[in-house]
């Protein structure tokens, strides 16, 4: 019994010794500068969503290149696709002063909400 009781340990603790240890991320790197938003177009809002008194947010997660343009971008909350289509056709058109690491221009991922609030 004490010999499977210390095998079973052995075996845990070989296990969690066997687990990689996780790099650091460019965003833990505090030489990390954010991408700045230098161009922003508006969100068209969808006039069928505004008829039916649709709002919400739509957060969307995208990377920025190291040119400081949007290179992908998708929604991944939103209250309805139609705001969600919206909002994604603006914001691929947004600019950015990239993202740099130690001084140098880096793709990015960043996460971006768009509001849609009925006047």
């Amino acid at each position: 019994m004490k010999n499977a009781m210390l095998l079973v340990l052995m075996l845990a603790l070989g296990c969690a010794c066997a687990l990689p240890q996780q790099e650091k991320s460019k965003a833990d790197d505090p030489s990390l500068v954010k991408p700045v938003l230098i161009e922003k177009v508006a969100p068209k809002y969808p006039e069928d969503a505004r008829a039916e008194k649709v709002s919400g947010e739509v957060v969307i997660e995208a990377y920025v290149g190291a040119d400081g343009k949007v290179l992908e971008a998708k929604a991944i909350n939103n209250p309805d696709p139609r705001l969600a289509k919206a909002a994604l056709e603006a914001f691929k058109q947004w600019k950015y002063k990239p993202a740099t690491v130690k001084g140098k221009p880096v793709k990015a991922k960043m996460t971006v909400t768009v509001n849609f609030a009925l006047k």
